[in-house]
C-alpha cells in the first residue's frame, strides 16, 4: 500500500517542485533528514542512549520493540546520515562553517548508531546494513573513477563509509561470538537442531515440493522456527496459489501454525514469501509489472538529461534500496513504518515526470 502511493506522492512533489523551482536533490535531502531524525527519535525513546552509554547488549528486545525492527530503523538512519554527510562535503556552494556545524554532530550520531547496531545482535541488521553501505561505496566511487576525480573532498566520504563498514563487520563478528549466536543459524544452512534428525533438509524440501505437508510439518520441528515458518508458508501457498489469503498474515499464523511458538508470531519473517502467501501468483505478477514500470521510468529519467541527483544522493538511494531488499529476506520490512515510507519515497523519485524535471532545469539555466 505504501509502495503504491509512490506515484501519487510523485505528482504532489512534481507540482510543488515546479512551483518552488527546487532541484530534485532537495526533495531527497528533506526526506533523508526526516528519516534520520525520525529514526533517532524512535530509538532514543526506546532506550538507545542507555544501551550505547552502558554498552549493554540487547536481550531480544529494545524497549517495547523487537531488536530486528530497531536494527532496521538503525540501518536506515545510518545510510540516510551517510548520504547527508556525503552531500555536505561535496556540495561546492555550501559554506564550510555550515557544513561543519551540521556534519560534526551528524558524524557523532552515526558513530553512536553503529555502536547501537552492534549491541542489538541482529544478524539481519548487520548483513543488510553492510550490504547497503557497500553499494553506497561502489555507487559513489564509480562516477569519480570514470571521470578521474580523486581530490580529497570527493574521497573523504568514501573513506568514512569504508571505516563504517569495517567497524560494523568486526563489531558484529565479536558481538556474535560473545553472545553465543552465529551470524547464520545452523539450521538455516542445513544443520538441524537435533543431533540425529529423522529427515534431512533435502528430504524436507522434496516433501514440500510434492505437497506432502503433513510429513513436512512434522519433519520441520527438527529445525528452527524460521524453517517451520517457510514450510507453513509453502503449505498455505499450495492451498491458494493464485489470489492468496489476503493482506493480513497475522490471523493465518494464529489459525494454521502447527505449534504454539509460531502462533505467537505476526509475520513469516520473509517479506517475499509473505507476499506470495497473501497475494498469490496474480499479486506477484502485478507487483513485478509495477516495479518494472518504476525501473523503466527511473532509467528513462537517467538517460533524458533531466535534473539529476548528486552522486552521494544517487548512492544513498541505491543503498537504501539494497538494505530493504536484503533485510526483507529475514523480516517483512513493509511492517515497519520507516521502511515503508522509504519505499514510497524511492518509488516517487522514480515516477517523477521527466517533462517537469526538464522544464525546471531549463528555468534554472535561464
Amino acid at each position: 500500500m505504501f509502495i503504491a502511493f509512490g506515484p501519487l506522492v510523485a505528482l504532489a512533489c512534481a507540482a510543488a517542485w515546479q512551483r518552488l523551482q527546487w532541484r530534485i536533490d532537495r526533495l531527497l535531502l528533506l526526506f533523508l533528514a526526516g528519516l534520520c531524525g525520525g529514526a533517532l527519535v524512535l530509538l532514543i525513546n526506546n532506550g538507545a542512549i542507555g544501551m550505547v552509554v552502558e554498552l549493554r547488549p540487547s536481550n531480544g528486545m529494545m524497549g517495547p520493540i523487537n531488536r530486528n525492527f530497531a536494527a532496521l530503523a538503525c540501518g536506515l538512519a545510518i545510510i540516510a546520515g551517510t548520504g547527508l554527510i556525503g552531500h555536505l562535503i561535496t556540495t561546492p556552494k555550501l559554506r564550510r562553517g555550515v557544513a561543519v556545524a551540521v556534519g560534526f554532530p551528524l558524524a557523532i550520531a552515526l558513530a553512536a548508531l553503529l555502536t547501537l547496531l552492534v549491541l542489538l545482535h541482529s544478524r539481519g541488521g548487520y548483513i543488510s546494513t553492510v550490504a547497503g553501505l557497500s553499494v553506497w561505496l561502489v555507487a559513489y566511487l564509480a562516477p569519480s573513477a570514470v571521470r578521474g576525480n580523486g581530490y580529497p573532498s570527493v574521497l573523504f566520504p568514501a573513506v568514512f563509509v569504508l571505516v563504517a563498514i569495517s567497524s560494523l563487520s568486526w563489531g558484529s563478528y565479536f558481538a556474535m561470538q560473545t553472545s553465543g549466536r552465529s551470524l547464520v543459524e545452523a539450521s538455516a544452512v542445513g544443520f538441524p537442531l537435533v543431533e540425529h534428525p529423522t529427515v534431512g533438509l533435502v528430504e524436507l524440501l522434496q516433501q514440500v515440493l510434492t505437497g506432502r505437508f503433513d510429513l513436512a510439518h512434522e519433519a520441520s520441528k527438527n529445525y528452527e522456527a524460521r524453517v517451520q515458518l517457510l514450510v507453513l508458508a509453502a503449505d498455505l501457498f499450495h492451498q491458494r496459489p493464485w489470489l492468496g489469503w489476503g493482506p493480513d498474515a497475522w490471523p493465518l499464523l494464529q489459525a494454521f501454525a502447527p505449534s504454539a511458538e509460531l502462533r505467537d508470531l505476526n509475520q513469516f519473517h520473509n517479506g517475499y514469501v509473505q507476499f506470495l502467501v497473501c497475494f498469490g501468483i496474480v499479486g506477484a505478477v502485478l507487483m513485478t509489472i509495477y516495479l518494472a514500470a518504476l525501473l523503466t521510468a527511473a532509467i528513462r529519467r537517467r538517460r533524458s538529461g533531466a535534473d539529476q541527483l548528486s552522486p552521494p544522493l544517487i548512492a544513498t538511494a541505491l543503498a537504501l534500496l539494497t538494505l530493504l531488499l536484503v533485510f526483507n529476506v529475514s523480516e517483512s520490512v513493509p511492517l515497519v513504518k520507516s521502511a515503508a515510507s522509504t519505499m514510497m519515497m524511492l518509488a516517487a523519485l522514480a515516477a517523477l515526470p521527466i517533462a517537469t524535471a526538464t522544464r525546471v532545469r531549463g528555468s534554472d539555466l535561464g
